[in-house]
């Protein structure tokens, strides 16, 4: 005679749904809203979006920003972002 088991009730929280007691499910306390999930969204996500906007959008930025500067001020070593006699004339001359 073979012995068998009989399947865990349905109400043990590490009963398999397919009545194998071999096969024991195991507890998933990760939601959708774990703080884990959360971590990852962002560090996975988020972030790399955000570094890739900043790539595409800043020198344009920068480009329009230096159409108002004089061009001794574009060469310029010294660092400025704005122009310090914001000027139509690079408009004019083009």
């Amino acid at each position: 005679m073979s012995a068998t088991t009989a399947p865990r009730p349905l109400s043990d929280p590490g009963a398999n749904p397919n009545g194998d007691p071999d096969r024991v499910r195991t507890h998933r306390s990760s939601s959708p809203f774990s703080r884990h999930n959360l971590v990852a969204t962002i560090t996975g996500g988020y972030v790399p979006l955000l570094l890739a906007t900043l790539v595409m959008v800043l020198p344009l930025l920068w480009m329009m920003i230096s159409s108002f500067k004089a061009p001794g001020e574009i060469l310029s070593t010294d660092l400025h972002v704005l122009p310090e006699n914001p000027s139509l004339a690079n408009y004019e001359a083009a």
